[in-house]
């Protein structure tokens, strides 16, 4: 995952439980059941190109290559050690993705480069300029017309995620996702259409599916 500086939380925090990520995930974040919904929603075809920002161990970069298999499939993360899993995986499943180590607040990328860009549990992680930084990049390096995906903890809307969002928020910096400011934080940045089309109950707390869209132009 990643901040602003070479500095960044690991994907569970702490390097030495980067192995137990996906097993982790699953048990306790309907993870399949999320990302199956994104890739529902997502739109895409022949020639498109997807950037997964913070794609961690690579289990939503290569749903994507499945799921869009004539589009261009780029994943993004700051974390070395976590992209050389994603890479092992990949191989292994035989498929073509590229993997790229940045910061998501310094991409790497051409200015209206990519059709869609998503992003899975990564913008907790941030601190609030960071977050701001995070969309503004998005934002530039998507086509007019482009669409973000992001998926990370919203509001809490059970007494349970209440309960579990106050740990979540001491151990990450995710005061503001719990209080529900993502959706404005993405308008701020420029994004317009902004709509939640899911939403799961987690062991962690509520996990909200978010999308927003690039104007066609700057007048929209």
């Amino acid at each position: 995952m990643t901040t602003g500086e070479r500095q960044f939380i690991p994907a569970l925090r702490f390097h030495f439980l980067t192995g137990l990520y996906d097993p982790v995930l699953r048990w306790t974040m309907r993870e399949r059941e999320f990302k199956g919904k994104m890739l529902l929603e997502i739109q895409a075809g022949p020639g498109h190109r997807i950037l997964d920002i913070g794609c961690g161990t690579g289990t939503l970069t290569m749903m994507l290559k499945r799921a869009f298999p004539d589009s261009t499939i780029i994943g993004v993360d700051i974390d070395p050690k976590v992209l050389a899993l994603a890479k092992r995986k990949t191989a292994k499943a035989r498929l073509v993705v590229e993997y790229h180590e940045a910061s998501a607040t310094s991409l790497p990328f051409a200015d209206g480069y990519f059709d869609s860009a998503v992003t899975s549990l990564m913008v907790h992680h941030l601190q609030r300029n960071d977050k701001q930084a995070f969309l503004a990049e998005v934002f530039r390096i998507l086509k007019p017309g482009g669409i973000l995906y992001l998926t990370d903890f919203g509001m809490p809307r059970t007494a349970l995620t209440r309960a579990t969002s106050v740990i979540v928020q001491y151990l990450e910096k995710a005061s503001d996702n719990m209080k529900g400011l993502i959706p404005d934080m993405m308008h701020d940045a420029g994004f317009t259409s902004i709509r939640e089309y899911g939403s799961y109950e987690t062991l962690f707390g509520t996990v909200s599916l978010l999308k927003g869209f690039k104007p066609l132009s700057p007048t929209q």
